[in-house]
Protein backbone atom coordinates (compact mmCIF):
# COMPACT_ATOMS: atom_id res chain seq x y z
CA UNK A 1 0.00 0.00 0.00
CA UNK A 2 1.20 3.43 -0.81
CA UNK A 3 2.53 5.51 1.77
CA UNK A 4 0.23 8.37 0.54
CA UNK A 5 -3.11 6.52 0.23
CA UNK A 6 -5.50 7.47 2.65
CA UNK A 7 -7.58 4.35 4.58
CA UNK A 8 -10.55 6.72 5.60
CA UNK A 9 -10.32 8.56 2.39
CA UNK A 10 -11.23 4.85 0.71
CA UNK A 11 -13.81 3.61 3.41
CA UNK A 12 -15.66 6.67 2.59
CA UNK A 13 -15.73 6.00 -0.72
CA UNK A 14 -17.13 3.04 -0.41
CA UNK A 15 -19.98 4.45 1.79
CA UNK A 16 -20.50 6.74 -1.08
CA UNK A 17 -21.23 3.66 -3.08
CA UNK A 18 -22.92 1.01 -0.64
CA UNK A 19 -26.33 0.24 -1.27
CA UNK A 20 -26.45 -0.20 2.55
CA UNK A 21 -27.66 3.45 4.90
CA UNK A 22 -24.61 4.64 6.24
CA UNK A 23 -24.38 7.41 9.09
CA UNK A 24 -22.86 8.80 11.56
CA UNK A 25 -24.27 11.23 14.78
CA UNK A 26 -23.43 13.34 16.77
CA UNK A 27 -25.02 12.52 20.20
CA UNK A 28 -24.15 15.38 22.29
CA UNK A 29 -25.84 17.64 19.06
CA UNK A 30 -28.31 15.04 18.41
CA UNK A 31 -26.94 15.85 14.48
CA UNK A 32 -26.26 13.84 11.80
CA UNK A 33 -22.39 14.54 10.77
CA UNK A 34 -22.93 12.45 7.54
CA UNK A 35 -25.18 10.23 5.44
CA UNK A 36 -24.75 8.20 2.32
CA UNK A 37 -26.33 8.74 -0.81
CA UNK A 38 -28.11 5.36 0.17
CA UNK A 39 -29.45 7.07 3.34
CA UNK A 40 -30.75 9.82 1.80
CA UNK A 41 -32.40 7.96 -0.90
CA UNK A 42 -34.14 6.00 1.49
CA UNK A 43 -35.53 8.36 3.97
CA UNK A 44 -35.97 10.92 1.33
CA UNK A 45 -36.06 13.72 3.91
CA UNK A 46 -35.10 17.33 2.94
CA UNK A 47 -31.97 18.68 4.11
CA UNK A 48 -33.15 21.35 6.42
CA UNK A 49 -34.79 18.73 8.15
CA UNK A 50 -32.32 15.74 8.38
CA UNK A 51 -32.22 14.91 11.90
CA UNK A 52 -31.92 11.57 13.76
CA UNK A 53 -35.47 13.11 15.84
CA UNK A 54 -37.02 13.19 12.37
CA UNK A 55 -35.59 9.81 11.58
CA UNK A 56 -36.95 8.23 14.68
CA UNK A 57 -40.79 9.32 14.40
CA UNK A 58 -40.75 7.20 11.69
CA UNK A 59 -39.96 4.25 14.19
CA UNK A 60 -42.73 2.00 14.30
CA UNK A 61 -43.86 3.15 18.43
CA UNK A 62 -44.23 -0.88 19.20
CA UNK A 63 -40.60 -0.72 18.07
CA UNK A 64 -39.22 2.69 20.15
CA UNK A 65 -38.67 1.19 23.49
CA UNK A 66 -36.27 -1.83 22.21
CA UNK A 67 -34.41 0.96 20.08
CA UNK A 68 -33.56 3.26 23.14
CA UNK A 69 -32.84 0.13 25.43
CA UNK A 70 -30.35 -0.93 22.70
CA UNK A 71 -28.68 2.52 22.37
CA UNK A 72 -28.74 3.05 26.15
CA UNK A 73 -26.73 -0.58 26.93
CA UNK A 74 -24.24 0.17 24.22
CA UNK A 75 -20.35 0.85 25.59
CA UNK A 76 -17.75 2.68 23.46
CA UNK A 77 -16.17 1.29 21.51
CA UNK A 78 -18.29 -1.87 21.39
CA UNK A 79 -20.18 -2.67 18.15
CA UNK A 80 -23.94 -4.60 18.38
CA UNK A 81 -25.52 -5.47 15.65
CA UNK A 82 -28.75 -7.37 14.30
CA UNK A 83 -31.35 -4.66 15.87
CA UNK A 84 -34.45 -5.12 13.97
CA UNK A 85 -36.77 -2.37 13.31
CA UNK A 86 -39.66 -1.20 11.58
CA UNK A 87 -40.49 1.43 10.08
CA UNK A 88 -42.87 3.38 8.03
CA UNK A 89 -41.87 5.73 5.49
CA UNK A 90 -44.49 8.21 4.34
CA UNK A 91 -46.96 6.93 1.42
CA UNK A 92 -45.11 3.43 1.17
CA UNK A 93 -45.75 0.37 3.24
CA UNK A 94 -44.19 -0.31 6.90
CA UNK A 95 -40.37 -1.13 5.90
CA UNK A 96 -38.33 -3.53 8.61
CA UNK A 97 -34.69 -2.49 8.66
CA UNK A 98 -31.56 -4.69 10.01
CA UNK A 99 -29.50 -1.76 12.35
CA UNK A 100 -25.76 -2.57 13.24
CA UNK A 101 -24.40 0.63 15.81
CA UNK A 102 -20.83 1.34 17.28
CA UNK A 103 -20.21 4.19 20.02
CA UNK A 104 -16.66 5.27 18.69
CA UNK A 105 -15.04 7.66 21.60
CA UNK A 106 -12.74 10.19 19.93
CA UNK A 107 -9.98 12.01 22.02
CA UNK A 108 -11.35 15.34 23.20
CA UNK A 109 -14.68 15.40 21.16
CA UNK A 110 -16.84 12.94 23.28
CA UNK A 111 -18.04 9.79 21.62
CA UNK A 112 -20.02 9.40 18.01
CA UNK A 113 -22.80 7.32 16.96
CA UNK A 114 -21.75 5.45 13.91
CA UNK A 115 -23.91 2.60 12.25
CA UNK A 116 -25.33 1.24 9.10
CA UNK A 117 -28.82 0.10 8.54
CA UNK A 118 -30.20 -2.67 5.80
CA UNK A 119 -33.53 -3.16 4.50
CA UNK A 120 -34.53 -6.86 4.67
CA UNK A 121 -38.55 -5.97 4.24
CA UNK A 122 -38.35 -8.38 1.11
CA UNK A 123 -35.95 -11.33 3.06
CA UNK A 124 -38.22 -11.08 5.90
CA UNK A 125 -41.78 -11.08 3.63
CA UNK A 126 -40.19 -13.86 1.96
CA UNK A 127 -39.39 -15.76 5.76
CA UNK A 128 -43.07 -14.62 6.51
CA UNK A 129 -44.45 -16.81 3.53
CA UNK A 130 -42.48 -19.76 4.17
CA UNK A 131 -43.58 -19.70 7.18
CA UNK A 132 -47.18 -19.73 6.75
CA UNK A 133 -47.01 -22.32 3.49
CA UNK A 134 -44.75 -24.45 6.03
CA UNK A 135 -47.76 -24.11 9.05
CA UNK A 136 -50.23 -24.89 6.34
CA UNK A 137 -48.36 -27.93 5.51
CA UNK A 138 -48.06 -29.05 9.01
CA UNK A 139 -51.63 -28.45 9.39
CA UNK A 140 -52.30 -31.30 6.53
CA UNK A 141 -50.13 -33.25 8.07
CA UNK A 142 -52.02 -33.50 11.22
CA UNK A 143 -55.23 -34.43 9.30
CA UNK A 144 -53.59 -36.91 7.36
CA UNK A 145 -52.26 -38.36 10.04
CA UNK A 146 -54.89 -38.02 12.63
CA UNK A 147 -58.19 -37.14 10.97
CA UNK A 148 -58.21 -39.15 7.80
CA UNK A 149 -55.50 -42.42 9.24
CA UNK A 150 -57.57 -42.40 12.37
CA UNK A 151 -60.46 -43.62 11.01
CA UNK A 152 -59.30 -45.86 7.88
CA UNK A 153 -57.31 -47.69 10.92
CA UNK A 154 -60.67 -48.35 12.61
CA UNK A 155 -62.27 -49.66 9.19
CA UNK A 156 -59.40 -51.97 9.64
CA UNK A 157 -59.91 -53.66 12.76
CA UNK A 158 -63.50 -52.96 12.24
CA UNK A 159 -63.55 -55.22 8.84
CA UNK A 160 -60.93 -57.85 10.67
CA UNK A 161 -63.67 -58.58 13.35
CA UNK A 162 -66.68 -58.76 11.07
CA UNK A 163 -64.20 -61.34 9.29
CA UNK A 164 -64.35 -63.21 12.53
CA UNK A 165 -67.45 -62.59 13.70
CA UNK A 166 -69.02 -64.13 9.40
CA UNK A 167 -66.66 -67.45 9.25
CA UNK A 168 -70.03 -69.06 9.35
CA UNK A 169 -70.92 -67.76 6.01
CA UNK A 170 -70.00 -69.29 2.94
CA UNK A 171 -70.47 -66.73 0.31
CA UNK A 172 -67.20 -66.26 -1.04
CA UNK A 173 -68.06 -62.51 -2.24
CA UNK A 174 -68.96 -61.77 0.72
CA UNK A 175 -65.50 -62.87 2.37
CA UNK A 176 -63.96 -61.24 -0.60
CA UNK A 177 -65.29 -57.73 0.12
CA UNK A 178 -64.64 -57.98 3.86
CA UNK A 179 -60.63 -59.08 2.97
CA UNK A 180 -60.45 -55.92 0.26
CA UNK A 181 -61.81 -53.90 2.68
CA UNK A 182 -59.36 -54.36 5.22
CA UNK A 183 -56.27 -55.12 2.39
CA UNK A 184 -57.05 -51.13 1.08
CA UNK A 185 -57.85 -49.61 4.49
CA UNK A 186 -54.46 -51.34 5.87
CA UNK A 187 -52.15 -49.78 2.42
CA UNK A 188 -54.11 -46.58 2.99
CA UNK A 189 -52.76 -46.49 6.34
CA UNK A 190 -49.45 -47.23 5.82
CA UNK A 191 -49.31 -44.86 3.09
CA UNK A 192 -49.98 -42.13 4.83
CA UNK A 193 -47.76 -43.05 7.56
CA UNK A 194 -44.88 -43.40 5.08
CA UNK A 195 -46.26 -40.11 3.31
CA UNK A 196 -46.14 -38.34 7.09
CA UNK A 197 -42.46 -39.52 8.01
CA UNK A 198 -41.05 -38.54 4.97
CA UNK A 199 -42.42 -35.09 4.81
CA UNK A 200 -41.02 -34.53 8.70
CA UNK A 201 -38.00 -35.93 7.92
CA UNK A 202 -37.02 -33.61 4.73
CA UNK A 203 -38.42 -30.77 6.90
CA UNK A 204 -35.47 -31.40 9.43
CA UNK A 205 -33.01 -31.96 6.48
CA UNK A 206 -32.27 -35.33 6.77
CA UNK A 207 -31.85 -37.14 3.36
CA UNK A 208 -33.49 -39.78 2.60
CA UNK A 209 -31.83 -42.52 0.81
Amino acid sequence: MSLTTNPASLLFTLAEHDPRIFFAINPERTSFIYVNPAFKNFFKIDAKSLSPYAVYNLINPEDSEYLEESYAALQPGTFKKNIEFRIQLPHQKERVLNLSLLLQPQENEGSFLLGYMEDISDFKAYNDKLNEFANKKNSILNILSHDLAGPLGSIQNLSALITRKTKAIEDPEVKKWLSLIEEISKKSVLMIQEFVKKEFVESAGVALF
